[in-house]
Formats: structure tokens, sequence, C-alpha cells
């Protein structure tokens, strides 16, 4: 292998990946994740700088893809937390979940693309995407465009919920719920429940940590459901690492003083191999996918939110 060859492009994308942790520390709105994929991809596809970092992100890809997997597991961090959320919590990333794959099958959205929006939707955005997407063996584009879906439903969250706490007279820890469980990124749930009230900001934070924390049962899900397609095939040891991480964040007070390091590690990891994502995928063969996508995650929230407020005046 010549160094020379991967070296530019892997330098790149991992300056990117701290760029985008830069900008998220600045404000919310800049999810690390989905920066680093859209300024890849504006290296990659517009300013023309492909042939020159293909090589090095290929190799980042194929390093920190992997890592970030694994080292996510860390962020499942369950705190004490009350039956009745988590049943809640529970039946709304089931119904976004379970919607957005049937409309993505009525709509004929691609099979990959409908479990990696359903699977951002219903539970931490980019970085379910992310993890979701190593496990079914995802195409670049399929990532690409699910993260850019979700990305734009994010955007338009943080314009339309504050007009919800008043048009639909929810309390404080209501509008908590309802941002914390339904909105996709986690920087979009701060920036609408912090313009309410620390109250909500609380709440919205506490529903979404319970939320992420389903991601550990969606990949052992992904996990079997490889291996029954696929015969013969083993787990992945990146998401055996998951799993076990996942697990010992939670039983053991061993990590608790590493634990901050080892999230932003996970999370840096995924950055740089969205990063490669964006400059390795084709956009014409993103935008060859169309806005279907967009439009079934958007009416599968509305429904969601409608039903959420139903039976909140129901009960």
């Amino acid at each position: 292998m010549n160094v020379r060859d991967h070296i530019v492009g892997f330098t790149f994308v991992f300056g990117v990946a701290a760029l985008s942790f830069c900008l998220s520390t600045y404000h919310a709105s800049f999810d690390a994740l989905v920066t680093s994929l859209i300024i890849g991809m504006l290296a990659g596809n517009i300013v023309g700088f492909k042939d020159s970092l293909e090589k090095g992100s290929e190799a980042a890809l194929n390093l920190f893809l992997p890592l970030g997997v694994a080292l996510y597991g860390f962020q499942m961090v369950l705190n004490e937390f009350e039956p009745g959320l988590l049943t809640a919590i529970f039946l709304v990333i089931s119904g976004l979940f379970g919607l957005t794959m049937l409309l993505s099958v009525i709509f004929d959205v691609k099979r990959d693309v409908g479990i990696l929006i359903a699977s951002g939707l219903a539970l931490c955005g980019a970085s379910a995407i992310a993890v979701v997407s190593s496990l079914i063996g995802a195409k670049k584009e399929e990532t690409s465009i699910s993260l850019l879906s979700v990305l734009l439903l994010g955007l338009a969250g943080t314009i339309i919920y504050p007009f919800f706490y008043d048009l639909l007279a929810l309390t404080q820890g209501e509008f908590g719920f309802l941002a914390g469980a339904t909105l996709p990124i986690p920087g979009h749930v701060r920036i609408v429940a912090e313009g309410v009230s620390p109250e909500s900001l609380f709440s919205a934070l506490k529903n979404n940590s319970i939320r992420m924390s389903f991601l550990l049962i969606l990949v052992v899900a992904s996990i079997f459901q490889q291996m029954r397609k696929e015969k013969g095939m083993k787990a992945p040891w990146f998401a055996v690492a998951f799993i076990v991480f996942a697990v010992a964040a939670n039983v053991t007070k061993v990590f608790v003083p590493v634990l901050v390091y080892l999230k932003g590690a996970g999370n840096f990891c995924l950055s740089t191999s969205l990063a490669a994502v964006g400059v390795l995928v084709d956009l014409d063969l993103v935008v060859e996918e169309g806005i279907t996508p967009v439009g079934v995650i958007f009416f599968s929230l509305g429904v969601v939110v409608l039903l959420i407020y139903f039976f909140r005046n129901l009960f």
C-alpha cells in the first residue's frame, strides 16, 4: 500500500470530523455526524477533490466505522426511569418505526433506505443510521439519503415544534415528552425544548436518553436478521463489542471516570466515517432516490404526533 496515496484523504476526513465537532459545540443544530457527511459530499462531488481523497477516505471508513459502532455502546447508559414512561416511549418509537417501514413498502422505497430512515426517525437520528447501516450492509448512497432525510425533518422540527406548545395547549413536561420522544436528532431536541423552559429541557433530554437506549434492541435484532438471512454468517466483532460495552456501562462503575471520553471517541469515529462516506458517495445516485424518503418520515412523524395529542386528551 502506497501511504502517500492514502494520507491526503485520511487526513481530510479526520480534519472534517474535528471541524464538525467544533461546530457542534458552537450550536446544537450542527450535528457532528450530519455536518461531517455534508462537508465530505461537498468536497467529493461539488468541489471536485474526489480523486485525491478517495483512497484515504476508503481506508478511514474501514477503520473508523467499526470502531465508532463498537464505542457507541457506551452511549447506552440508562439512569433511573419510571416504567410508565418507558412504556410510553416504547409505544411512540414502535409507531414511528412501524409506520415508516409500512409507508416505505407502499411507496416503493428501497428496503435498506426504509430500514435506515425508520431507525433514524424512531431512535437517535444520524447515530442510529450510522450504526444500523454498518450492520445491514447498506450502500453509501442509501446511508447518505437517509441521513439527509432525517436532517431535513429535524431542521423543520426546530421551526414547527415551538408552535406546538401553545397550539396544542401542552404543559412544559408534556412538551418535553413530545420533543424528546419524537424529534430524531438530539441537538434539535435541545434547541426546541430549551426555548420553552428548563423543565421542558430536562424532560426532553431524559426522554431522548431513554429513547436512545432502544438502539441496543435494534442492534441485536439486526444481527439475528442478518445471520438468518445469510446462514453461517457470524456476528461482526464491532456489533458484539457494542453490546458488551452497552451492558458493561450499565452494570459496572469501572468506566464512569472515562465514560465521557469514550462517548466522545465513539462520536468522533462515526463522524470521521461519515465524512468518508460523503467523499465516496455518488451524489447523482442520491438525487435519483428523490424526495420520497423525506415525505415518508414527515408523514409518519405527523401521524404519531397527532396520535400522541389524541391519547393525551382521551386520558
